[in-house]
């Protein structure tokens, strides 16, 4: 779709994209994408809790990304949960 007005399978491109744009706009297939919002949601919650009104421990920002159990603070870069991990490094030297 790169090369779409000048390229080689220039009809392809256009088709899929007329498609797309169709699926994107009509009204019959808007409950199909709705049920997949909602499935992934519930996904989502079953993997990492339904709440999601934690904030960080150290700066009390609400931006927290979610790995696996535990959570970062996308903003002062703190991780805490279930499975953190404190790694303490021998002095070589």
């Amino acid at each position: 779709m790169a090369s779409f007005p000048k390229g080689k399978f220039d009809d392809q491109c256009d088709s899929t994209l007329q498609a797309l744009h169709w699926i994107k706009t009509s009204s019959k297939y808007e409950g199909f994408f709705k049920y997949l919002e909602l499935e992934s949601a519930k996904s989502k919650a079953a993997i990492f809790g339904a709440d999601r009104s934690e904030s960080c421990p150290a700066c009390q920002s609400k931006s927290i990304s979610y790995i696996g159990p535990q959570k970062r603070c996308n903003d002062c870069g703190k991780q805490w949960g279930a499975d953190t991990v404190n790694l303490l490094l021998a002095d070589t030297g």
